[in-house]
């Protein structure tokens, strides 16, 4: 590790980090992991202009550095992505010769979070993942090419990566066959992808070949069982016993919905142990039933409820004592 001023940089490292900052660069180190590209990485506590840090980093990778530029149409209708050597000056005018473009700006903050969800200083070509419309296109300097390595940021600049450059060309050619659907009819300097050997299929999910013999039971008491023959503690080994026992009890219950027989608890348990443990009926009738099931009660039948009488029989409406307003309405008459 070196320490210059405030600056700090690892050594080369091997691998992922244990500690992964963000999504982003999570994405990042599974998309090498899953393409099944070697990489390594140095680290610093933030990313430098200084030239003599960037030389250091430029030592310990050893591959020069690079420059990650993209630029934009002023309709915004076509992006363009270029890597060149950080020492070298980008010709705008020779590029748009070249390509027969229209003017180009530098592209802004909102078109880089927008297109490839990044900021300036964290632009890497492993951006280019979030460009699901395919808008943007790639151009490297063919210098950068012919380097040793590959150097890019795990979609953030608190570290850079380096990858085998044939491993980068080799995994290059290989997209532009899927881009162009396997339609592409150039001479490749690696073998010629198909379609069936770059489809991942799913990994066959191994099934356990164990047989149940008592699957109300479930695989674990057979198991238990199994340990239980090997208990050299008779005390521990007839407590376990028990409540596996109980444990049984209640389990056929719930297959069968009726309270099993005794019986049967006691030669299953000699079936499974091969008649190693037995249990007379006596000590099973004596076990107390942890998991005995409470069934709610049912209403019986004929039962109904009880009748309320206000002022007279049941079922009739409640009657009100109206003597005081009929005199009352009487003694009007009368004058």
């Amino acid at each position: 590790m070196v320490h210059m001023d405030a600056f700090t940089l690892s050594d080369l490292l091997e691998g992922r980090p244990q500690v992964i900052d963000n999504e982003k660069q999570k994405a990042c180190y599974d998309t090498l992991d899953t393409l099944g590209i070697g990489y390594q990485r140095v680290e610093y506590n933030f990313f430098p202009s200084e030239p003599e840090h960037l030389r250091l980093i430029d030592q310990t990778l050893d591959v020069p550095g690079v420059k990650n530029l993209i630029f934009r149409t002023k309709n915004k209708s076509q992006f363009f992505f270029v890597i060149l050597p950080r020492e070298s000056r980008f010709d705008e005018k020779a590029f748009r010769s070249k390509f027969e473009l229209p003017k180009i700006t530098m592209a802004k903050g909102e078109d880089l979070k927008e297109l490839l969800d990044t900021h300036a200083g964290a632009v890497s070509i492993m951006e280019l993942v979030h460009d699901q419309n395919g808008v943007i296109r790639l151009f490297i300097e063919e210098s950068v090419l012919e380097e040793k390595f590959f150097r890019f940021h795990p979609n953030e600049n608190n570290s850079t990566l380096r990858i085998s450059m044939e491993d980068f060309k080799h995994k290059l050619w290989d997209h532009l066959f899927i881009m162009s659907d396997f339609q592409l009819d150039v001479d490749s300097p690696y073998p010629r992808p198909t379609r069936d050997e770059l489809q991942m299929m799913p990994r066959k999910l191994e099934y356990s070949q164990g047989r149940i013999s008592q699957k109300h039971y479930g695989k674990y008491v057979a198991k238990m069982f199994d340990n239980l023959r090997k208990e050299s503690d008779t005390e521990a080994q007839h407590d376990a016993i028990e409540k596996l026992a109980r444990y049984m009890r209640s389990k056929s219950f719930e297959y069968n919905q009726e309270h099993p027989n005794n019986e049967v608890i006691i030669k299953d348990i000699k079936m499974m142990t091969n008649g190693d443990i037995q249990l007379n009926e006596d000590a099973i009738n004596n076990l107390r039933n942890d998991y005995k099931q409470h069934l709610p009660a049912r209403p019986q039948k004929g039962a109904s409820r009880p009748a309320q009488k206000q002022n007279g029989k049941a079922g009739q409406k409640p009657q009100h004592n109206n003597s005081k307003g009929r005199a009352n309405a009487q003694q009007r008459k009368k004058q």
